[in-house]
């Protein structure tokens, strides 16, 4: 999102949160993963009472899933399984592309403008649209994207241009294509 100058204040539960899903994202806690809460919360620093709420809020999500006497475990999908990645950036870049052309935000503007990578230009382009549950969904999304992908910069472009002119639909065309649909 754009910057304001404030701090972005988290508390220690979206802390844990932020770095369980990233591990279970990149594939670093695989499916199956029996998540012990003792040793969690020792090699993360902090008490069981974030960490228990942090894993409450990853099993809401479809994360993790509790069974009883048992604890927490990851969820069986291979959430970075390209296919699996592909197939959600298709579903949801192209309609915050759209968005992002009705919102306009000049920040977003700028940012998309200087992204150097291909995960910071489609993060920009959802901090665009100003809606911070697109930026969070973007953000799980590029979290499970093997590697950066290849940027090209004249698709970028002519998505930023797409978007500063307020033409949602060519925006969602050339994301489309972007993704190679």
């Amino acid at each position: 999102m754009a910057s304001t100058g404030q701090l972005e204040i988290r508390s220690v539960a979206d802390q844990v949160y932020a770095a369980l899903l990233q591990r279970i994202v990149s594939g670093d806690l695989p499916p199956g993963t029996h998540l012990r809460q003792e040793a969690l919360a020792g090699e993360l620093g902090v008490s069981r009472t974030p960490l228990r709420e942090a894993l409450r809020r990853l099993a809401s999500e479809g994360f993790v899933e509790f069974a009883v006497n048992h604890g927490a475990t990851v969820t069986g999908r291979d959430l970075a399984a390209p296919e699996s990645v592909r197939a959600a950036r298709l579903s949801f870049e192209p309609a915050v592309a759209r968005l992002a052309a009705d919102v306009r935000d000049a920040d977003g503007l700028q940012a998309l403008r200087r992204a150097a990578t291909d995960a910071d230009f489609h993060l920009a382009v959802a901090a665009t649209t100003a809606n911070p549950h697109l930026v969070r969904f973007a953000e799980i999304l590029w979290m499970a994207q093997p590697g950066d992908t290849a940027v090209s910069l004249a698709e970028h472009t002519a998505i930023a241009d797409a978007i500063e002119r307020r033409d949602g639909e060519a925006a969602e065309r050339l994301s489309r294509a972007h993704i190679g649909e």
